[in-house]
């Protein structure tokens, strides 16, 4: 799938990845021109920004696979989910995607349909009739019931990045090359090596097809940036 993807798409691709790189891993070897001809980029959202014995779950998922992902053909934007493990609040973590909020934040200021699409999705309903859930009345019980619990997220940051765009520290999206201001995060240029472990040493550059997420380092402004970015785009849908 992600060969013909690569084959077929008119213009260059995105790959985010969550979770194991295995398909990605075995992809790239195949055809690694089609890679290097094809793919905008890949947004790595696994593993952490600092050496440490202790596996990140999505790194520990396929060390080997990981460790591809750090000779691309293409270039790799890397999102390390914590700056290290076991999480420490001693250093900084200003590599770290990881960030959370409290669901009410976001749900409160939605529209019936995705009120009704996150009840859908959060409840676990077990009924396969989505589209007439879609129909019924907002359950407000259940939807308060869901705001009083907290969302932990990672990956916000590359998807807005992916599509041109970035978050000033307001909450306000922009694109890229027109924002004057502010931003909580960015990539710049690395030169890294993963060991078969899936240990990740890298450095800082001037020019290179490796990136790093950095963030803000008030970590309370990215987290209230990011959430106010996300209820600006969900709010605006039906």
């Amino acid at each position: 799938m992600i060969l013909d993807t690569l084959e077929n798409s008119p213009e260059k691709v995105v790959i985010q990845i969550v979770g194991s790189c295995r398909d990605v891993a075995i992809a790239v070897q195949t055809r690694p021109d089609l890679f290097e001809k094809k793919c905008k980029g890949i947004y790595l959202n696994a593993g952490t920004a600092t050496e440490k014995k202790e596996q990140e779950y999505n790194v520990s998922l396929d060390p080997v696979s990981y460790k591809i992902m750090f000779s691309l053909p293409c270039p790799l934007y890397w999102m390390p989910c914590f700056q290290s493990l076991p999480i420490s609040n001693t250093v900084s973590k200003e590599n770290e995607t990881y960030y959370s909020f409290m669901q009410k934040d976001v749900l409160s200021y939605l529209r019936k349909g995705m009120k009704q699409y996150f009840s859908y999705a959060l409840s676990r309903e077990e009924s396969n009739q989505w589209l007439a859930y879609l129909k019924k009345d907002v359950n407000e019980e259940l939807l308060e019931q869901q705001g009083r619990k907290l969302r932990e997220m990672w990956s916000t940051a590359g998807i807005f990045h992916a599509a041109g765009k970035t978050v000033d520290v307001n909450g306000k999206i922009w694109d890229i090359e027109k924002c004057k201001k502010e931003t909580v995060f960015n990539f710049v240029p690395i030169s890294a090596v993963c060991d078969d472990f899936g240990r990740v040493t890298w450095k800082r550059t001037e020019k290179s097809n490796q990136y790093i997420f950095v963030k803000t380092e008030d970590r309370q402004t990215y987290a209230k940036a990011m959430t106010n970015a996300i209820k600006e785009i969900l709010s605006v849908l039906p």
